[in-house]
């Protein structure tokens, strides 16, 4: 005779029997992948055990952090656009950190150097950030458009420089990306545009050139349809694990182009018009 699956005796043995299951420790692993990040090494599999869903890949970043030490200052959105989404194998979008220690401010005519180990992927990915010059604390309510705008200080061209900790392509295990901070491997950042009524994000185009010559384009459309609304995404989303963003906090909004990787030895400009461009080289 086969078990009767609706029977609240036989229901509530299985809910006892998984509340005894204590949860993964990932706290080893994560020492690992920190250590990869600050060293900038490739490991050839994951450590053990492995996030099996996405709270348990938050949970993972968040220890990630904590071995590492570093000070985060904002928050990255990754798979912003069904593209993206496909590439990753993930069926919305996801957060990882910005550290301060992996944050390089652009002044205008700068060109700052990145360095990166030989393996390294150097995807660079042109994207929209913004500076909050007010909180946006959890609730119980999903943030809209026009009240995250109001946050805005103002927003910056930038660039984030994506590269795995893991060997493998990236659509094998969303969750892996999330623990491994989002994939992020440094961040460049130029002075801000502080007028935002200026500009219509979702069409606002952006040019990029590696070597001097043109690689590729795209625009703030391809990021939700605007980056605004990435924003209100990722403070919902934030909010719904707890969390708040602050006054002062950078905010980067996704690729606005399709995915390209570089060599050491290339120089990338990403051009936002009147926003403003920034410059970076491999080294």
């Amino acid at each position: 005779m086969t078990e009767d699956a609706s029977d609240p005796a036989a229901a509530d043995a299985a809910a006892e029997t998984a509340a005894d299951i204590p949860p993964p420790d990932f706290s080893e692993g994560a020492r690992i992948l920190a250590e990869a990040r600050a060293n900038d090494w490739r490991l050839e599999q994951g450590p053990r055990p492995e996030p099996s869903d996405t709270e348990q890949a938050y949970d993972y970043q968040r220890l990630v952090t904590d071995a590492l030490g570093y000070d985060v200052i904002g928050w990255k959105v990754g798979a912003t656009n069904p593209a993206a989404q496909s590439l990753l194998g993930a069926k919305e979008p996801f957060v990882g950190p910005i550290y301060q220690e992996l944050t390089h401010t652009a002044e205008p005519d700068q060109t700052v150097e990145i360095a990166s180990a030989p393996n390294a992927l150097r995807v660079t990915e042109a994207e929209f950030a913004f500076t909050l010059s007010k909180d946006l604390p959890p609730r119980g309510a999903a943030y809209g458009f026009d009240e995250v705008a109001g946050a805005i200080a103002g927003v910056h061209p930038a660039i984030e420089v994506v590269n795995k900790r893991l060997d493998g392509p990236f659509g094998n295990n969303i969750n892996w990306v999330i623990a491994d901070g989002g994939a992020n491997h440094a961040f460049v950042i130029g002075p801000a545009a502080a007028d935002l009524a200026a500009f219509d994000l979702s069409a606002h185009p952006v040019s990029v050139m590696v070597n001097g010559v043109k690689k590729t384009e795209g625009s703030g459309g391809a990021v939700m349809g605007n980056p605004i609304m990435v924003l209100a995404w990722l403070a919902t989303h934030l909010s719904n694990r707890g969390l708040g963003l602050q006054a002062g906090d950078i905010i980067s909004t996704g690729l606005t182009t399709p995915v390209f990787q570089c060599a050491i030895g290339d120089t990338v400009i990403a051009d936002f018009g009147a926003i403003g461009s920034i410059s970076l080289k491999y080294v």
